[in-house]
């Protein structure tokens, strides 16, 4: 039996239960306030050039490796390490992630082909390098950061993720989504907590109302297990938004997969033409236990 809570920020300034999502009990829910690390960039004035994400960089991450997802029809601007001194943000250090995707951009794997299936994305992965989460506490913690620039997110109703959570057996038959991190038809930066080995939303929690030109911390907190005592937390600038307990993974061989980029689902349910996209990842951690 799984048991979904999710919380929010609420008007007082405490943490306090709010609804899962149930269309029978419907909770408003105040988005977190954030009144530090306001910056902005100039697109216009971005020197674009750096090397590939997949590149082990201990300036952005000292644990965590990356590996690009979908690597046929790649482009070379889809994922750069890139230096502040070309204008780019940085929450730390001298480089970030930096991700951008062009309206007639898509990719392709052996198993899915997004140019074929209304979508289109540039993400990187990490898979815990081969390691079994079964078990597990693994946390990531990293910095996420959107300039403001014209339709990031087109209106209507395609999907534009920002990070991933998912799980997969090792033998790859069972795979769905643990949580999504989503930027709402009003444009408000949302989690969406999924259910039960499926990529169902229970419900969108929003936890900032305009989240652009500035850094947002994300910390996902995840313990894959067969039993009650698993559960997928997620916080939102030290705020925990989200918190799902009960079993989450169908076997004790899993992997338990971050993505972080652009995600654009069901873009023909746009009812706007899309523009480029760009978005930043800095100060990524990891740990397990």
């Amino acid at each position: 039996m799984k048991k979904h809570i999710v919380l929010a920020l609420c008007s007082i300034t405490i943490l306090v239960g709010c609804g899962g999502g149930s269309s029978a009990n419907p909770t408003s829910i105040e988005p977190v306030v954030v009144n530090s690390n306001i910056i902005t960039t100039d697109l216009t004035r971005q020197i674009v050039r750096g090397v590939s994400c997949e590149l082990f960089n201990s300036d952005i991450s000292e644990v965590a490796k990356f590996g690009l997802f979908q690597l046929n029809n790649r482009q070379p601007y889809h994922c750069l390490q890139v230096h502040k001194s070309d204008g780019h943000p940085t929450k730390s250090g001298d480089y970030a992630y930096r991700f951008e995707i062009r309206p007639e951009d898509c990719t392709w794997s052996n198993e899915w082909n997004d140019c074929l299936n209304d979508r289109s994305r540039t993400e990187i992965e990490d898979s815990n390098n081969g390691i079994n989460a079964y078990n597990k506490e693994i946390v990531w913690d990293y910095w996420m950061y959107i300039p403001e620039q014209s339709k990031f997110r087109p209106t209507g109703k395609a999907h534009l993720f920002v990070s991933q959570l998912l799980a997969m057996s090792t033998n790859k038959i069972n795979y769905f989504g643990l949580s999504q991190i989503n930027i709402s038809t009003d444009n408000k930066l949302v989690i969406r907590p999924l259910k039960q080995f499926s990529f169902v939303s229970i419900g969108d929690v929003p936890v900032i109302d305009n989240p652009y030109n500035q850094w947002i911390n994300i910390r996902y907190e995840v313990k894959a297990s067969m039993d009650n005592d698993g559960y997928v937390r997620i916080k939102v600038n030290g705020n925990t938004v989200s918190n799902t307990t009960g079993q989450n993974v169908l076997d004790k061989d899993v992997w338990v997969l971050m993505r972080l980029g652009l995600y654009n689902g069901f873009k023909s349910t746009a009812t706007e033409s899309y523009g480029t996209q760009v978005i930043y990842y800095d100060s990524v951690t990891k740990s397990i236990k």
